[in-house]
Order: C-alpha cells, then sequence, then structure tokens
C-alpha cells in the first residue's frame, strides 16, 4: 500500500469480475508487465483470462520473455 492509503494496482483486482469485458483492454493492459509494481496482477489476471479460454498465446505473445 502507498503512503496515500491506495494500492496501485488495486484497480485490476476489479477487472477480474468481467473477464470478457477485461479482454477488450487486455492490449492496453499488458505493457504494464513492464513494471513491477503492476507485474504480478498483471500475470494473474492474463493467468485467468487464458484459464477462461478468453486469450490466446498470440494474444500475449510478445510478452512470453517477462514470465
Amino acid at each position: 500500500m502507498s503512503t496515500n492509503g491506495y494500492d496501485n494496482d488495486s484497480f485490476l483486482d476489479e477487472l477480474s469480475d468481467s473477464l470478457a469485458l477485461t479482454r477488450t483492454i487486455l492490449p492496453d493492459l499488458l505493457p504494464l508487465m513492464n513494471l513491477e509494481d503492476y507485474k504480478t496482477s498483471i500475470m494473474n489476471l492474463l493467468e485467468q483470462l487464458v484459464d477462461s479460454n478468453l486469450v490466446k498465446p498470440k494474444d500475449y505473445e510478445q510478452y512470453f520473455s517477462k514470465f
């Protein structure tokens, strides 16, 4: 938690509620994986999307090296 009382990545937790909608903004979210503060949360979200068959490897292949 940051000094202002808010988690930097807490908004990502809310995206799990509607994975089908989250899938539409995934290309905009994936670059956050380059930031250590967001990497774990983005990975968890991506895992949920993959498990739900909402994304395919080609959707995130440029980030394979981050795994």
